[in-house]
């Protein structure tokens, strides 16, 4: 992909030739990157691997911050005895050993171990709250951490049609490249590695079948692979907000179903999409202003979210309870009272924010398990929606607590509270899925399709 900047061409379709970045060929690769990748413990050439530029060179802070997180540090077999060897090497007493992890008995992670806590977190970690340090890394080494450790924040998806990298936001380093200008153009990773990684991302094989595209599988991973590739570069497009940038993605997708199945090969999705890209970006804008989509992402989609959410109570759990905790009381998110704070505390300079949240909103595009695990294009679409009415709510939410306005550190942390939800809880997406997805399926078209704009 190209780094889109005021003045470049209106065609942007991602070009595949044999020295493109989706080609899959290295693209300024380090000396020191390594040739291959493991991910669940299958071998991958890295020169397949594509990262947007703003993750190639992510390079671990030391933060502690995924070591005091409130989740289970999970362990392979194979990283318990790891961690054995070497701390009985370094002459640590066995039961202190045994002590550090224990067996994880819920569902898949049978048959795993898992780290036990601390009033730190991590039983691995020592010192005082602020201060701590990990007994792995000061007694062994980094290669003697557990795979989990190694690899967060990276979030890595294998599909048929390529291999892909992202980044945790519940990472304070990561959230930091959110700040990162013009880096959207899609390259391939070069310090994001570290010697002996293993990547416990999901992986996709040819047997599965893509997410639906209205009521019709997708029949072709090269074109579901595809689409949030060019949607993740879309919202780099001159002359459009962040939020009318995703505003138009979901236009594009309802075009999309209104053909398919034939938009679900590739060879059909790729002149759809060209010839979207051909509509003049203050044609666009217009119709996003006469719609109110900045900065409230306008009431079509602010209203269709408020009633889904509502009746499915998906987000109670979450950004709900999050508010109430910080709230004055009553039993109920008072969504109300938020959206008051909302033009009270971001509204005034929710424009300050645009690299951050353009960022966020590509990287959320850009593919990860989420887009792959839900159960169609649309409901996938609309999780990355969602996700930015938490980033912000959430930042506000900070804001509301320090009695300040939004400011960038309530924006990055906001983003990693967010990720909480969308990355890592898999039972918080699946509600999301089973309880949206059929009246989204209903209600969506109706609400989200324009005039053409031929």
């Amino acid at each position: 992909m190209r780094n889109l900047e005021p003045g470049a061409p209106r065609s942007l379709r991602p070009d595949f030739s044999p020295n493109s970045h989706f080609s899959g060929k290295p693209h300024k690769i380090m000396s020191a990157a390594p040739t291959s990748v493991v991910v669940n413990k299958k071998r991958f050439d890295t020169t397949g691997l594509r990262v947007l530029e703003m993750h190639a060179d992510y390079a671990c802070g030391r933060s502690g911050k995924c070591c005091d997180g409130k989740w289970n540090v999970e362990l392979f077999p194979s990283d318990a005895e790891r961690l054995k060897e070497g701390f009985l090497g370094c002459g640590m007493a066995e039961d202190e050993i045994d002590s550090l992890y224990e067996p994880h008995k819920n569902g898949s992670s049978a048959g795993m171990f898992r780290m036990t806590r601390n009033a730190n977190g991590c039983s691995c970690l020592s010192g005082e709250p602020g201060a701590t340090s990990c007994k792995i890394i000061e007694k062994l080494d980094t290669k003697r951490l557990p795979s989990v450790c190694q690899t967060f924040p990276r979030l890595t998806t294998r599909t048929p049609a390529g291999l892909y990298l992202n980044l945790s936001y519940c990472c304070p380093t990561a959230a930091k490249l959110l700040l990162k200008e013009n880096a959207l153009h899609e390259t391939a990773p070069r310090s994001v590695y570290q010697d002996g990684m293993e990547f416990g991302g999901a992986v996709y094989e040819k047997s599965a079948r893509p997410p639906r595209l209205g009521a019709n599988d997708i029949p072709e991973w090269s074109a579901f692979d595809y689409f949030w590739r060019w949607a993740a570069e879309w919202t780099a497009r001159p002359g459009l907000t962040p939020t009318e940038a995703l505003f138009w993605v979901g236009q594009i997708v309802t075009r999309l179903e209104a053909t398919a199945p034939a938009s679900g090969r590739l060879a059909e999705l790729m002149p759809l999409l060209d010839q979207f890209m051909d509509n003049d970006p203050a044609k666009l804008a217009a119709e996003c202003a006469g719609l109110d989509v900045d900065p409230l992402l306008g009431p079509i989609y602010l209203n269709s979210i408020q009633k889904l959410a509502d009746k499915s109570k998906c987000l109670d759990g979450n950004l709900g309870v999050f508010i109430l905790r910080h709230s004055d009381g009553g039993e109920n998110p008072d969504y109300a009272a938020m959206a008051e704070e909302f033009d009270k505390r971001l509204r005034p300079n929710l424009g300050d924010f645009e690299v951050i949240e353009r960022n966020f909103i590509a990287s959320r595009l850009f593919p990860t398990n989420t887009q792959y695990g839900l159960s169609s294009m649309r409901m996938a679409y609309f999780s990355v929606v969602l996700s930015l009415i938490s980033l912000r709510y959430h930042a506000v939410a900070i804001a509301k607590i320090a009695d300040e306005a939004v400011q960038v550190d309530h924006y990055l942390k906001a983003a990693g509270m967010t990720d909480r939800m969308f990355q890592h809880d898999l039972g918080f997406l699946k509600k999301m899925d089973e309880a949206l997805e059929p009246t989204l399926s209903k209600m969506v078209p109706m609400d989200l399709t324009l005039p053409s704009l031929a």
